[in-house]
């Protein structure tokens, strides 16, 4: 079972109903109304992973229509809906794991999680605003720009291939 299909059972335990609809497009888009997630099913896994936890975030903790971002309120209340989502795909602690164990390059990161590269990039942008330039673990200093994970003597554990991360072709 993959991560999706876990997603996919927590929504539903938490009375959500999750239907995948065909959009006639590979365009990533999902909406929450109600307790009902609508999510294109002609999109990738990862996708909808990523889609459906961002939904969930508004389900959760929204209210209202938003679709229009019109006022401040609104654009705060998705960005609540995008950090639940940040939050609960790659928790932070997860993040430091992934990299302590050797994972050393977006591909590897976004396996590791079942994400995207968008997801991955704005949850760093995300990870960044909230804590600054680092955040400080358990056993491990992680700096988000550029990503590196460092112990406390300041010895770079496993060096992260960051010039994808940090390209100009990188698209976010």
């Amino acid at each position: 079972m993959n991560k999706y299909e876990k997603l996919l059972i927590k929504a539903e335990n938490e009375g959500v109903l999750v239907v995948e609809v065909d959009c006639k497009s590979n365009k990533p888009c999902a909406k929450c109304k109600g307790n009902i997630i609508y999510i294109n099913k002609n999109t990738t896994t990862e996708e909808k992973y990523c889609l459906l936890a961002e939904e969930l975030g508004h389900y959760k903790l929204t209210v209202g229509n938003i679709t229009k971002l019109q006022d401040v309120k609104d654009v705060k209340q998705e960005l609540l809906a995008r950090k639940w989502s940040y939050e609960n795909l790659i928790p932070i602690n997860n993040l430091i794991e992934a990299l302590s164990i050797g994972i050393n390059s977006i591909e590897g990161v976004t396996e590791y999680f079942n994400i995207t590269e968008s997801f991955f990039y704005e949850a760093i942008e995300f990870y960044k605003r909230k804590y600054g330039i680092y955040f400080v673990g358990n056993d491990y200093l992680l700096r988000f720009e550029p990503l590196k994970l460092l112990n406390f003597y300041g010895e770079e554990v496993y060096p992260f291939s960051n010039e994808r991360l940090y390209s100009k072709e990188s698209a976010r």
